[in-house]
This record gives structure tokens, sequence and C-alpha cells, in this order.
């Protein structure tokens, strides 16, 4: 990947770590609400019928059609995280296109570049 592509990666995981700052910052400010948001979010992590990557894959073709590139990255990192191959990665994406069309094309090259990324940095 050329230096300015890895920039760009770059810029958006600095990104990531703002918004995670500014969310320690709304937790102590939302307490109980967020809280139990939270407790929600986490329970809904686990279940009997799903295996985790299914669920990550889930989440990952979420947030490609959201378009929410910090997202894109972090779930794409929590996939391979729960064992997802990339040719799984691309079959997520396929089904993602096939519902939601041209609306998520450009992002489900996002989702390609970064794949590339997090293999470079030898996250994968």
């Amino acid at each position: 990947m050329a230096p300015e592509g890895k920039n760009h990666f770059e810029e958006i995981e600095k990104e990531q770590k703002i918004i995670n700052r500014g969310l320690v910052r709304f937790r102590k400010r939302g307490k109980e609400k967020v809280k139990s948001f939270l407790d929600f979010y986490r329970d809904s992590q686990k279940g009997p019928s799903l295996p985790n990557k299914f669920r990550e894959l889930i989440r990952l073709c979420i947030v490609v059609e959201e378009g929410c590139k910090p997202c894109i990255l972090k779930h794409l990192k929590l996939c391979f995280d729960a064992g997802c191959s990339e040719e799984e990665i691309v079959d997520a994406m396929i089904v993602l296109l096939s519902m939601r069309g041209g609306m998520v094309y450009e992002y489900i090259g996002f989702v390609m570049e970064s794949v590339e990324y997090i293999k470079e940095k030898k996250e994968v």
C-alpha cells in the first residue's frame, strides 16, 4: 500500500481515539442510562444460536451501510479477531451489496482497502 494510503488509515485510527476519549466523558456524564445501554450491548455479544464471527459480520455490514469509516475499521478488526476469513468478509459484502446496492458500493471498496491495511500491520 502506498504511504499516502497508510496515512489515511492512520488518520482514521486517530479519529477513533478521539471518539473513544469523548465516549469516556459521555459515560461519566450519562452514568446509569449509559451503563444500562452498555449492559444491554455487552449482553447482546453472546447468545446460544449465532457464533460471534457471524455477529461481527452483521455489525460490519451495518457500519458499512452507515458509512462510518472509523467504525468500519474497528469492526473489520473485530471480524478478524472473531475468526472471520477474507472470503467470509467478501461474502458478507456481496450480501450487503445485493440488499443495499450502489449506496454501499463505495464503502465496500474502503472495506477491501482496510483488509490490506490490517494485513500489512500484521493484525490478522
